[in-house]
Order: structure tokens, then sequence, then C-alpha cells
């Protein structure tokens, strides 16, 4: 009965170094993915339009990633409540076919019901990317991206707010002057920055070292008090 009592004792302060460092491990991930942020989208195409007819199949698989700094604030403070401009894209990677386009410039637009600034536009909260670089020689020209993410909180204060329960995006990629493009849509996966995972890595070490070690002074006080049974 003693020893049995003595296996039981032993496997909740193990378990409890685990959690702790668990918990201690995504608390800190979470602090550190409260600046840049990367979002992929990858999806099918499913509409094309214009001079992309032919060019680019239904079904073609496209991926968007895009990087954004969250701590971003509002440029235009005059936009009426739940409306403004964060120059918050850090930089993006179209990637479709056999051919990657980097973008850079543009801004997150948060627009409420009220329009961002202009009652033209609808209510939305969009990255709205435009390309950095001259295309290359037969590489497709792609003017600028347009993608719209939901469900977004259009009155939270702060841009970590506003997309902190994005789960999927639409994305619109066009060509100079609006003569084609097309559209995919996809569910939003999170890359964690490198230093998140150098600290999830180190977290679960410390973790799991603690209970190894647990783990064996438990064995080793198991076998005294056996022997000393025995005795």
């Amino acid at each position: 009965m003693a020893t049995a009592s003595r296996y039981a004792s032993g496997i909740g302060p193990q378990v409890r170094i685990i959690a702790v460092g668990f918990v201690a491990v995504f608390g800190v991930a979470a602090a550190a993915l409260a600046a840049p942020i990367t979002w992929t989208f990858s999806g099918p195409v499913d509409f094309v339009y214009g001079n992309w007819v032919g060019t680019v199949p239904l079904g073609t698989p496209a991926s968007l990633a895009v990087t954004w700094e969250s701590s971003a604030v509002n440029v235009i403070p005059s936009c009426p409540a739940g409306s403004g401009l964060f120059p918050a894209n850090l930089g993006a990677t179209l990637s479709l076919l056999d051919f990657s386009v980097p973008y850079g410039g543009g801004a997150v637009e948060v627009s409420a019901p009220g329009g961002n600034c202009t009652s033209q536009l609808p209510a939305a909260v969009e990255f709205h990317l435009f390309t950095n670089v001259p295309a290359a020689p037969g590489t497709p020209s792609f003017f600028e991206i347009l993608a719209l993410v939901t469900p977004t909180d259009v009155h939270a204060p702060t841009l970590a707010g506003i997309l902190a329960n994005v789960d999927r995006g639409s994305i619109a990629v066009q060509s100079s002057l609006s003569q084609g493009g097309f559209r995919f849509q996809a569910p939003v996966q999170t890359t964690p920055e490198p230093a998140t995972m150098v600290l999830l890595g180190l977290g679960l070490l410390i973790a799991s070292r603690a209970a190894r070690r647990k783990t064996r002074r438990h064995i080793s006080d198991r076998k005294s008090a056996d022997y000393a049974d025995l005795g």
C-alpha cells in the first residue's frame, strides 16, 4: 500500500512540471508573436478574368505569404471610428505556377461601415499590397494584391486586436490597369518567427529534462523503499 501511494504521489509533480513548462513556453511564444507576424494563405484559384483566362486554369495552386507588424498604428486618425490605414506590411511573396513575385508597399486598410475615410468603400479589412520590383522578362506583371481577411473586429483599439481572430482570407490578384487577374481563398497559417521557435525549443527541452530528473529520483526512491521492505 505504501509503495502504491509513492507511485501516485510521484505522478502529480511530474505532470505539473510538464504543464508548467508548456504554459511558460507558449506564454513566451505568444508574447514573441506580438510584433512581426507571417501569415500564409494557400489554396486553389477559383476565379479568373480578363487577360489571365486560359493562362491561369481554375484549380491552380496559389500561395501568398505576408509578414506584417502588429504594433503598427493608424496614420489617418481623422477617419471615422473603426476605420484607418495601418502601414504594417513588411513584405509578401505571391507563388503561382512556376514563379514567385515579391511585394512590399501598401498597408492594412480598415473600413468600418461608414467607410475608410470615404463612403465608397465597403466595410472590410484587407492587406493592400503593391509589387516593389519590375517584372522580369517572361514573368507575369501583377500590379496589386487585395487580401480580404475575416473575421475581424474593426472597433478594436489596436491592429493586433482587429486581426486577432482572422482565420481565412480571400486573395484578389490584379494586373496593371485591372486588365485581368484571379482569386483564391484559403485558411490562414501563422508561421512563428525564428526567435519564437528558439524559445519554444528551449522551453520544451527544459521541461523534458526536469521531468526526466523527477522520474529518475522517483525510481531511485522506489527501489530504496523496496529494498528496505525486503530487509
